[in-house]
């Protein structure tokens, strides 16, 4: 009898060891932002746990997957398991509310502001929250002043975000008269290039809304983004059909400009034919910032220079989300560096006949 109870003892406690350990690797591949891998994790733990503490936990953890993966739905399906086992951190009811908000369910979304807000009343983010949810929830059924439609030939399953627009140029052979007619009807023509050496002729249109770039997450290169479970972010261009007034369907701007890892939020500086972007990773993901890349384009050929890392960048903080002013000298950016108000702020930076200055 005394030996029956120590083997079952010994493996009470090997059980309670191999699900502690389970927990640390979830844990360790959460805090490594890899939330895919994570959730398949703690969904391996919820299946086997029994202990109503651990299941609160987990429970939860599962939410915050589901929010960075931008899943609201399960991620309002855990956050309300979480606080069913008694979850006792406060931070619960913020993020429920986050959801609730984001799937429209305005007045639920009060509610948990407000719980929120009782343990937390001096907390200003809550608190813009909280207003944002009553005015939605005011204002949602009102007629708006503008209509939105799809734009279903730039849209795809995944992510799309981050718009901009570029000068559009067209090539062909000076012999195509085919290529010749159709691009006079598809261009408002302001500059005719001719090119001898290479015989061909480039069209280019300075209406900046005839080419939109944008960027999106649809796998390129083949490498996917534990965070997200998609491809890296890069950057995309479409070109306007003027006589359909439709987007043609999108192609890859420039695997100069793209790398493998991730690229977006590009601006452009029309005056000095200049794109600047935003690179985490560096191009070879050997950098674990995130960067400002500028990049020259050659207009006549529409093709673009290696990127260069931006004058102001570090190791140590990220920098990114560009806007470039119209005069090309002043550049806006958001960046976690030390000496700002907490999380990423504004900056700008201007453009003398020096150079860049200091933000």
């Amino acid at each position: 009898m005394k030996r029956t109870l120590l083997i079952l003892f010994i493996i009470l406690i090997q059980s309670v060891a191999f699900g502690q350990k389970r927990l640390e690797i979830a844990n360790d591949l959460f805090s490594k932002q890899n939330y895919v891998e994570a959730l398949k994790a703690y969904q391996s733990i919820i299946k086997r746990e029994k202990s109503p503490d651990k299941k609160k936990y987990v429970s939860f953890q599962m939410g915050e997957c589901y929010r960075h993966l931008l899943n609201y739905k399960e991620a309002k399906q855990w956050y309300s398991n979480a606080i069913n086992f008694g979850y006792e951190d406060p931070i619960v009811f913020l993020h429920m509310g986050d959801m609730l908000l984001g799937l429209e369910e305005f007045n639920t979304s009060i509610s948990y502001f407000q719980k929120y807000l009782e343990r937390n009343p001096d907390d200003p983010m809550a608190q813009k929250k909280l207003q944002s949810a009553q005015f939605s929830n005011e204002n949602y059924k009102k007629e708006s002043l503008f209509i939105i439609q799809d734009e279903a030939t730039l849209n795809s399953e995944f992510q799309e975000w981050g718009i901009a627009y570029l000068e559009n140029v067209a090539k062909f052979f000076g012999t195509d008269k085919k290529a010749v007619e159709r691009y006079n009807l598809q261009f408002d023509i302001e500059t005719k290039l001719f090119n001898s050496y290479v015989f061909y002729y480039a069209i280019q249109s300075k209406t900046l809304k005839e080419r939109i770039v944008f960027a999106s997450t649809k796998s390129y290169g083949g490498k996917v983004d534990k965070r997200t479970g998609e491809g890296y972010s890069n950057i995309y261009q479409s070109k306007l059909d003027k006589k359909t007034q439709q987007w043609e369907l999108p192609d890859e701007l420039s695997n100069k400009i793209n790398s493998d890892y991730y690229d977006g939020f590009l601006s452009y500086d029309k005056a000095n034919k200049i794109a600047y972007f935003m690179n985490c990773g560096g191009t070879r993901g050997t950098r674990s910032s995130c960067d400002i890349y500028f990049s020259y384009h050659n207009t006549e050929t529409d093709t673009w220079s290696d990127p260069e890392i931006f004058p102001f960048n570090s190791d140590a903080y990220d920098i990114g989300y560009p806007s470039i002013s119209d005069d090309g000298k002043t550049l806006f950016f958001a960046s976690d560096m030390p000496g700002g108000l907490g999380g990423y702020d504004l900056y700008k930076i201007e453009k003398t006949e020096e150079g860049w200055g200091t933000p």
